[in-house]
């Protein structure tokens, strides 16, 4: 398909000549293509809804000293092709204008491949919008059995348990609450895909953390022989400011003796 073709309209006459591109872009048939066309011939070519914008920039372009510019649409065999046009007004010696050349881009390809990369985009956008209330809805829907078994485990830990069992349901527990405060970011996935997740700098205690941690990494390991050891410089005070939550979930992916320094 052609895109860029010239034209020259002889204002009194009311006709038009076209070069061999604009007789592509526009499908002329063999006797229109080496003969004047007639106005009426280019106009009947426009789309219904936009004659009037066109009638309008024509008339405003040669009222005026300002060069003609539209975009508008084409129908050829009920196809619809877009086109950039543009021109400059040919004036006599009275300021009456007598004609007007200009050229004609036929940017349909171009005007499709963009509606494709819309269409893609909004797609894009509509997915990750349902990925995010899917998360949204799950982990809203995972913190209410969360939240019970959290409220088990404290009336649990009042019955009168021994040291043993006290340590497996504060185990227990703590895993319960890393659980629950995972499912709350979830919540806040859309802040993370953003990037304005902030992160948390709040006094924790790191003996805790390390506790909790390895009630996390020792469920892993069940089918391993290997030990989780915390190796902790004397030097660390009991508590600092962070995220524990953070920093429990960023923790290498092969377990094994971990070291805080």
């Amino acid at each position: 398909m052609a895109e860029l073709g010239i034209w020259f309209w002889n204002i009194p006459d009311k006709t038009f000549s076209f070069d061999e591109r604009m007789n592509d872009i526009y499908a002329l048939p063999a006797e229109l293509c080496h003969a004047p066309i007639p106005q009426e011939h280019w106009y009947n070519l426009l789309h219904p809804d936009d004659r009037q914008e066109v009638t309008h920039a024509v008339k405003a372009a040669l009222e005026s000293e300002s060069v003609y510019r539209q975009n508008f649409r084409i129908v050829i065999n009920n196809q619809v092709r877009f086109i950039q046009s543009s021109g400059m007004v040919e004036r006599d010696e009275n300021g009456r204008p007598v004609s007007m050349m200009g050229i004609n881009r036929d940017v349909t390809q171009q005007y499709e491949d963009e509606n494709i990369l819309r269409a893609a985009r909004q797609a894009a956008e509509a997915a990750n919008h349902a990925k995010s209330a899917f998360l949204a809805t799950m982990s809203h829907e995972l913190r209410t059995p969360m939240n019970a078994v959290l409220g088990m485990m404290t009336l649990l830990r009042k019955t009168g348990l021994n040291n043993k069992q006290a340590d497996y349901a504060i185990k227990i527990e703590a895993a319960a609450r890393t659980l629950l405060r995972l499912l709350n970011d979830i919540l806040d996935f859309s802040k993370i895909e953003s990037g304005k997740m902030v992160l948390e700098c709040i006094p924790f205690d790191i003996h805790t953390m390390l506790r909790d941690l390895s009630v996390i990494l020792s469920s892993n390991l069940r089918v391993k022989n290997v030990e989780v050891l915390f190796d902790i410089d004397p030097r660390l005070p009991s508590f600092v400011v962070g995220d524990s939550m953070r920093l429990q979930l960023n923790r290498p992916g092969n377990p094994g003796d971990y070291t805080m320094s």
